[in-house]
């Protein structure tokens, strides 16, 4: 009796052993799929992230939309909350994020956080003042 007491936990634990991380990848895989689906293709009747944000994450720094890429997933996740509680202000993006459920959210944020961020040259930045600034600082301020 004990024998096979020993012997069905012991198959249940080898069960849940490889069961477990199975379904965990698979959570994993859809939510990086939302992720990308929003990023790419919008949701929600919201249009693509991408649109302002750039197809890799890099952002449109003249335009004023921040890069995402390689940005930590966590501040991502806590500035949507924050955009989507109406606590941080931005008209265009308090409308996206409120749009977004919770999980939807923590997707794309998780989704533009694992981008790899791209090299920024200075002509990416503005120009001949950035590169100014990059070699020389500003002499206004010393």
């Amino acid at each position: 009796m004990i024998t096979n007491n020993n012997f069905t936990i012991k198959a249940l634990c080898i069960s849940l052993i490889i069961v477990i991380p199975i379904t965990c990848s698979a959570s994993a895989n859809q939510i990086e799929a939302m992720g990308k689906q929003i990023a790419e293709h919008g949701s929600n009747a919201i249009p693509a992230c991408a649109i302002c944000h750039g197809a890799q994450g890099e952002g449109n720094l003249k335009a004023g939309y921040p890069k995402l890429a390689s940005v930590g997933a966590q501040y991502l996740q806590e500035q949507m909350n924050l955009y989507a509680s109406g606590q941080r202000t931005n008209t265009i993006m308090q409308q996206y994020a409120a749009a977004l459920t919770t999980q939807q959210r923590m997707a794309v944020t998780t989704y533009y956080a694992d981008l790899p961020a791209r090299d920024l040259k200075p002509k990416d930045l503005g120009g001949v003042r950035v590169t100014q600034l990059l070699e020389n600082g500003d002499p206004a301020r010393g």
